[in-house]
């Protein structure tokens, strides 16, 4: 028996009880009524018919006719007595075996059974006869007596109940006829149905590498009449084609995904490469400590930074920039910037000199407009003289212990990549004996919380004012802790990327 069919059992049930209830009730009222009114009027009809027999039988006080005339109405269904009384309300003659009950005599002496001129109606509760309904008739206007004829209300409530049954009969038969026809009709929609509910499941579990076995059942259903039955058959069936469609597109797309995903793996791999790691770098130079860290916001990125040394003149060349844009674009822009200035600074040494010379290479066929900005300096770790370019990038920090840290001065230079006509200049200042200098791209200050606020140079300061005394490699960590506690978690928005280098070597400590 399908969920279906047994809802609509039960719910057909409900309706026909309430039917049956209903109709039960209407019907039982109403047939009371007719019985009721049919008994009184043949009661009535009775008591008078005696009532005019009887008077000259009275009058001449002939008991025995008058009993055998009372006799002969007891045939008649529904008579449960007769009795007559004379003027004075006594009882003359009557059918009560063995003995007159007490409730008849306690109705003749309150006077409520009779009434000149008319027919009166009493009910009575009779012990071992039930219900009985008392109409007595007057003789000669009540002058020679009364004729009260009985009659049993049982009979009444025997048909009621014989009528009712027959309409419940009738009732259940219908029921089970209507369970029939709702069986066969619930059927015929419930077995296609079950069919598309069984097809859905195995679509459920389906790997779509080709259509179901019981497609063509549905393709069946779907071409029946157009019902909502064939319609949503059908577009289970155009649902199955769409996602066989969808699957395999999927597959494609996941395999593409993932190629360039190992591509991209590949190409940050290679770009980390390119970026010198290995630390400290330098060992046998004790004049200068050098340490960086970056991180790219995707899975490559626009930032880089380099150094490198020229033993001969004792010169520590570093670089930290950050390229317009994301992705694979500005890697392969950072990688050409970073092939440029170390082939051009193997010749020159002049900051300005040298970032000219790459910027006006960066514009030629620089189609997507892209852009980098630059701190270029070359640090002779001898003399602590540090030759400088910023072509528009974040100035780094000066470092040095118990006084707080000093940005250094711009040199008014824009970024590489815009304009080829442009001239750069660099600045010469002389650093001192444990100073360091911190470089940095703006993933640093400009990293943001969930709040979307900044991190900003003001909290940078902060931080770098209780690490004066650090070499470079604990002064990262610990800038790069207070940045990411800041975020709390917030993804990060731009590549970070710090260096920085202390001087350990021989040189004026004044400075």
């Amino acid at each position: 028996m399908s969920k279906l069919f047994l809802k609509a059992l039960i719910l057909l049930s409900i309706l026909f009880g309430i039917i049956a209830i209903i109709t039960s009730v209407f019907a039982g009222w109403n047939l009371s009524r007719n019985l009721t009114n049919e008994y009184k009027s043949k009661g009535m009809a009775i008591s008078r018919a005696i009532a005019d027999a009887s008077v000259e039988v009275v009058l001449n006080s002939n008991a025995s006719t008058l009993q055998s005339m009372m006799d002969q109405f007891l045939i008649i269904e529904g008579v449960a007595y007769v009795f007559v009384t004379d003027g004075t309300n006594e009882i003359l003659s009557h059918t009560f075996v063995p003995e007159i009950p007490k409730e008849i005599h306690t109705l003749l002496k309150s006077g409520q059974a009779v009434q000149e001129n008319d027919i009166t109606n009493t009910d009575l509760a009779i012990e071992r006869m039930g219900k009985i309904m008392n109409l007595s008739a007057p003789i000669l206007a009540g002058e020679a007596g009364y004729v009260h004829v009985g009659m049993d209300m049982a009979l009444i409530q025997k048909q009621i109940w014989q009528s009712i049954l027959m309409q419940q009969g009738l009732l259940l038969v219908v029921l089970l006829l209507t369970f029939f026809i709702a069986y066969r009709i619930i059927s015929t929609i419930s077995k296609p149905l079950n069919a598309l509910t069984e097809y859905a499941n195995k679509l459920a579990a389906h790997d779509f590498s080709q259509p179901l076995k019981d497609k063509q059942q549905v393709d069946r259903l779907a071409a029946r009449s157009k019902d909502e039955i064939s319609k949503l058959a059908e577009a289970f069936g155009a649902m199955e084609e769409k996602i066989i469609v969808y699957i395999q597109n999927l597959k494609e797309t996941t395999a593409i995904k993932e190629r360039i995903e190992s591509e991209l793996k590949i190409g940050r791999d290679i770009q980390m490469n390119i970026i010198p790691q290995t630390f400290p770098p330098f060992p046998h130079r004790p004049e200068f400590d050098v340490h960086a860290y970056i991180e790219p916001a995707k899975e490559i990125g626009g930032d880089f930074y380099d150094f490198f040394v020229n033993e001969a003149q004792n010169k520590f060349t570093f670089l930290i920039g950050d390229v317009s844009g994301k992705g694979v674009p500005a890697a392969l822009f950072m990688a050409v910037t970073m092939t440029m200035f170390r082939a051009t600074s193997s010749q020159r040494s002049d900051p300005a000199e040298v970032i000219t010379i790459v910027n006006k290479a960066l514009c030629q066929n620089n189609e997507n407009a892209l852009f980098v900005t630059l701190f270029y300096g070359v640090l002779d770790y001898h003399s602590g003289q540090l030759d400088y370019c910023l072509a528009g990038h974040n100035p780094p920090y000066l470092l040095k212990p118990g006084q707080a840290p000093v940005s250094l001065e711009g040199t008014q230079s824009m970024a590489l990549g815009v304009d080829d006509s442009v001239q750069f200049n660099s600045k010469t200042i002389t650093i001192s004996k444990s100073a360091q200098l911190f470089a940095f791209t703006d993933g640093v200050t400009e990293a943001m919380n969930k709040k979307d606020d900044f991190y900003t140079d003001q909290r940078l300061i902060s931080c770098l004012s209780s690490l004066q005394d650090s070499e470079p490699k604990p002064l990262i960590s610990a800038v790069l802790d207070d940045v990411l506690s800041f975020a709390d978690g917030a993804d990060q928005a731009d590549d970070i990327t710090m260096l920085s280098v202390k001087l350990k070597g021989s040189q004026p400590d004044s400075t």
